[in-house]
């Protein structure tokens, strides 16, 4: 997942409204995932941990029939990642 120029400046304003990272992280995959971001018919959704039988704190998001996490949040931020022009992948299955 990456974001364009316009994307990184409304998350960063998401950023800066959220009263936590986790909670902007909630807003990101609520509001702009799940807008349908690429214009597929895809509108992802987040996805509890407890849904899959995940033993993690990771973001967990769906496309209706598959789970993928970003498996990198206990050492990196996926929204910082996206700000700086980065590209974050998400690993397919619930962990």
């Amino acid at each position: 997942m990456s974001a364009d120029v316009l994307d990184r400046r409304t998350i960063q304003r998401m950023r800066q409204t959220s009263s936590s990272e986790i909670v902007a992280e909630s807003v990101f995959i609520l509001e702009i995932l799940g807008s349908d971001p690429m214009d597929d018919g895809t509108h992802w959704e987040q996805v509890a941990p407890e849904t899959c039988g995940a033993l993690t704190s990771a973001p967990l998001i769906s496309d209706g029939s598959n789970i993928y996490g970003y498996m990198d949040y206990a050492i990196s931020n996926f929204l910082e990642k996206l700000i700086a022009g980065e590209t974050i992948p998400w690993q397919k299955g619930c962990t």
